[in-house]
């Protein structure tokens, strides 16, 4: 058999193609969508999308560029084998698991940008993209969005999306991305206008292959606009804050309230002295299984430990836990009601591009050991050192440049003493 050259269509004005049985791709052949060209896809079967030999090439690169796959009611897997340009394959599996009712369709479109700046391509029906640590997040975040949006279904389906990712899109200048932490987010633009108020799962990161999936998406949390982001600066979370506040040095209140609620069932309040080590003081039950507007808490809390000493709740976290057990946290907040010596010890300069000194000279004792941590609102370890305290000179210099911005806490531990510094890596 001949060797076929590879198949290139061009679309360069709103026109729709229509492939009523199979479209079959062979040999690396190439499908190029331009101009908010529309291929339409009218068989449900998953085969509609036939690849063969070395592979396929679909090329959107525009929102409106779309692929329309009639799925309907139908189940199964559907490879859509997006691509960039020649040799930069990112193919997009969707995994209908419970199809959707009435005669619906999903469309497809895969897009980057020009710069890391992802505020600069947003996609059309996005209106935020901040988190808790940044104005905007796109240094976190990769540069590509997808849209895979469900339309005229009267049920949405329930699907599992596996996405692949070029890895200059998150190795761009500017872009602080442990490849390893991305997860798959979605925008909501219903409410609270956000795309945190379903999380995913976090964890199913394959950075041999490039791929993230996104678990399963259930029909209600099933919208069009999507993107890989790290999970230690994700796109904003549905607990809207959780924060505490000192009534005495043994005594806090601890107050949060969350934007929307599905499936919840309890918050878990987690304490810890050092950020590493997590133990449960409370649960309280979930004011909504499932509710559309904000709820709002609060527990107040008794330290019998005190604040003065190395067993000393000074970490907390908010954990929350579904109906089916699955669960979450909020970012760790830092809270001392002692005002003890963290205030004698400095950190320059905080904000700080990564690189700061921490100095705490006239703290601790002389000659003594001296264990520092630096942990992220997550209670990632991502520095930790034993320095000696020669002389009462205290100072020691540390880059995090290479880590993603956001909140950190430096803990410094001698035998006597505890103290935490907060910085803010910008």
């Amino acid at each position: 058999m001949r060797n076929l050259l590879p198949v290139i269509i061009v679309y360069l004005s709103s026109l729709s193609l229509f492939s009523q049985e199979r479209l079959i791709l062979k040999d690396n052949a190439f499908i190029v969508l331009q101009g908010s060209a529309v291929l339409v896809l009218g068989n449900s079967d998953t085969n509609a999308i036939t690849i063969q030999g070395s592979g396929a090439n679909i090329i959107s690169e525009e929102e409106n560029n779309r692929v329309k796959w009639n799925i309907g009611t139908s189940t199964g897997t559907y490879n859509i084998p997006f691509s960039k340009s020649a040799g930069n394959k990112i193919p997009l599996i969707l995994s209908v698991e419970t199809g959707g009712e009435a005669n619906g369709s999903i469309w497809f479109s895969t897009f980057g940008g020009a710069t890391w700046d992802n505020t600069t391509f947003l996609p059309s029906d996005v209106n935020s993209f901040e988190s808790s640590c940044c104005t905007n997040n796109s240094a976190n975040v990769i540069d590509r969005f997808w849209i895979i949006d469900p339309v005229n279904y009267t049920t949405k389906p329930e699907v599992s999306i596996t996405f692949t990712y070029l890895d200059a899109e998150h190795t761009a200048p500017s872009n602080t991305i442990d490849e390893s932490t991305l997860f798959a987010q979605r925008y909501n633009p219903t409410f609270p206008d956000s795309w945190g108020d379903w999380m995913g799962e976090i964890g199913t990161t394959n950075i041999t292959a490039n791929t993230v999936s996104s678990g399963t998406v259930s029909a209600n949390n099933f919208y069009k606009s999507w993107t890989l982001t790290a999970s230690m600066s994700p796109l904003p979370i549905e607990i809207l804050y959780f924060n505490a506040t000192c009534f005495d040095s043994h005594s806090r209140n601890f107050e949060w309230a969350t934007a929307t609620e599905e499936n919840n069932s309890y918050f878990t309040i987690e304490s810890s002295p050092d950020a590493q080590n997590w133990e449960s003081i409370t649960t309280l039950p979930g004011k909504a299984s499932n509710s559309a507007s904000t709820q709002k808490y609060s527990f107040l809390y008794y330290d019998k430990t005190g604040s003065s000493n190395n067993t000393a709740s000074l970490f907390f976290r908010l954990k929350q836990t579904d109906l089916d057990g699955k669960h979450s946290y909020s970012a760790i907040i830092y809270n001392d009601c002692a005002n003890t010596i963290s205030d004698q010890a400095k950190v320059f300069p905080n904000p700080t591009n990564g690189e700061f000194t921490f100095n705490c000279s006239g703290v601790f004792e002389y000659d003594e050991l001296i264990e520092i941590h630096i942990n992220d609102v997550l209670g990632r370890l991502v520095e930790s050192r034993i320095i000696n305290n020669e002389k009462q000179y205290c100072q020691e210099y540390f880059d995090l440049s290479n880590e993603p911005v956001g909140v950190y806490y430096l803990t410094a531990k001698s035998k006597g003493n505890t103290l935490v510094k907060k910085i803010i890596h910008q």
